[in-house]
């Protein structure tokens, strides 16, 4: 049985932390798209380095990120020649920071298509709404908080149903490249756990019942965004 198998409940559980970097995406992308709004110093070269890892292919950046998080990576190198050696870690081959790290590296591919997003409903904005808000007084925080992100509402919230469904059933090819699953089935999720009873363990009768069930909750968010949007229209 299914429900009986702890590395599909492992699974279960890692997609659920995944999850949570949706609202860390969402707002560093709300940031990252007000900053190059305001054409803060350098921005056409921020917004190409940022909208750049989105276009790569996911084993490209799994595979680049394997090489600076390994034991002896890039990351623990510079690391130990600055003195911070006692920060180093194993942080793909630990099971306690190998589904944050994999978090991260979702988060660097995947803000850069909420940074576009943003962007191009903050371009669509009447100024003098804003001029009227400074001219009333408030300041930047103010100014943003309570003029400009309320006008993007419909596209945060296709954003974050679409990260959703990203972090429920596209996370594959991140976890296969970068940790194959390990250590000890740690960082296996749903996607992985199918892949691996469909064409490693040969149990296909396992593997459609978790891709049912990743069906059934994937729609549910699909059904869930169309009742809001349908609300909203209303």
């Amino acid at each position: 049985m299914v429900f009986e198998d702890p590395v599909f409940w492992q699974g279960v559980k890692n997609n659920g932390e995944l999850l949570l970097t949706v609202p860390f995406m969402t707002l560093l992308g709300l940031l990252l798209a007000i900053l190059l709004y305001e054409r803060v110093i350098g921005w056409k070269i921020y917004r190409t380095l940022i909208y750049m890892p989105s276009i790569l292919a996911v084993p490209t950046v799994g595979l680049a990120f394997v090489y600076l998080l390994g034991l002896n990576g890039i990351i623990n190198t510079v690391l130990r020649r600055i003195g911070l050696g006692f920060i180093t870690q194993e942080w793909i081959g630990n099971a306690t920071w190998v589904v944050p790290a994999i978090g991260l590296v979702i988060i660097y591919r995947e803000v850069g298509f909420g940074v576009i997003l943003f962007l191009a409903r903050l371009m669509s904005l009447d100024a003098e709404i804003l001029e009227a808000a400074e001219i009333d007084g408030a300041n930047w925080w103010q100014k943003h908080a309570y003029v400009t992100i309320p006008q993007l509402g419909v596209v945060i919230e296709f954003f974050v149903i679409v990260e959703f469904i990203t972090m429920l059933s596209s996370v594959f090819g991140y976890v296969y490249t970068m940790t194959a699953g390990g250590p000890s089935f740690a960082s296996t999720v749903m996607e992985f756990y199918i892949w691996k009873h469909a064409f490693a363990f040969r149990t296909p009768g396992m593997a459609s019942a978790v891709a049912v069930f990743l069906l059934i909750v994937t729609s549910a968010l699909i059904i869930l965004q169309l009742r809001l949007r349908h609300q909203k229209l209303d």
